[in-house]
């Protein structure tokens, strides 16, 4: 999958899409794999309305398949708060093991919620400036 690994296209788009279980057993929200299509979905949806010419600006600064950059690092341990406060996890044992479990939407959701609503909570201060920077994009294009 390469550069797309998470992002439109690829098979974790297929698990939101179908809203799969999703589920961890013996661990915690902290290796949530779907987070990942999570910011790529951030990324792209802060990009859609950026005119081209800045957002192939903007993406040449995001980290990407063997290439350094910003990208929107969250604490994933924090999922399992989030799915808590939503209502969206639930807990079983199995043997020794704890049972997560919750829907690949819920998940993508609330972490989306949280990239959009707080951003600066809970991602890096790099990325904030290209968050900025983004953002003066879009209303640069709007005006243009």
């Amino acid at each position: 999958w390469g550069p797309a690994a998470f992002g439109i296209g690829s098979p974790w788009e297929k698990l939101y899409e179908l809203n799969a279980h999703y589920l961890f057993l013996g661990t915690s929200t902290s290796c949530a794999t779907i987070g990942h299509f999570a910011q790529a979905e951030f990324v792209r949806s802060v990009l859609a309305d950026v005119a081209p010419e800045r957002r192939a600006e903007l993406e040449a600064r995001l980290a990407g398949w063997l290439h350094e950059g910003v990208w929107p690092h969250f604490p994933f341990a924090m999922v399992e708060e989030w799915l808590i406060e939503h209502g969206a996890i639930r807990y079983a044992d199995i043997g020794y093991a704890t049972l997560r479990a919750t829907h690949a939407q819920p998940c993508v959701d609330v972490i989306l919620e949280h990239l959009r609503t707080e951003p600066a909570e809970v991602l890096k201060p790099d990325f904030m400036q290209w968050l900025e920077d983004a953002k003066a994009a879009k209303e640069q294009s709007h005006h243009d």
